[in-house]
């Protein structure tokens, strides 16, 4: 493609065309390979996928839970360490004042 050609002088459509139709019968040779040589059924199948997108949610409660814990565990820690800092800066304000 020369600089000043516009795009739609340039484009061959039958390879375009070509293309696609390519990418189409594989996939639908692909999918049909695939029923084909499936190693179970599809109701096994579908169970299968089932139990394990219930035990994956498990696990993602699990989880949710656990950083749920220790986020409530970091404000607690948080929480106390701002309270000791308040009543240091406390004591060190009376000790300045008392010291005046």
């Amino acid at each position: 493609m020369r600089r000043h050609d516009s795009y739609e002088e340039s484009t061959d459509w039958r390879q375009l065309g070509a293309f696609a139709a390519g990418i189409a019968l594989g996939l639908a040779l692909g999918a049909g390979a695939a029923l084909l040589f499936a190693p179970r059924t599809g109701e096994e199948t579908r169970e299968l996928l089932g139990e394990r997108a219930r035990r994956l949610g498990g696990q993602m409660t699990d989880r949710w839970d656990d950083l749920r814990h220790d986020a409530e565990r970091a404000v607690r820690r948080s929480r106390r360490k701002l309270r000791r800092g308040l009543t240091r800066s406390r004591w060190a304000v009376e000790d300045v004042a008392d010291r005046r």
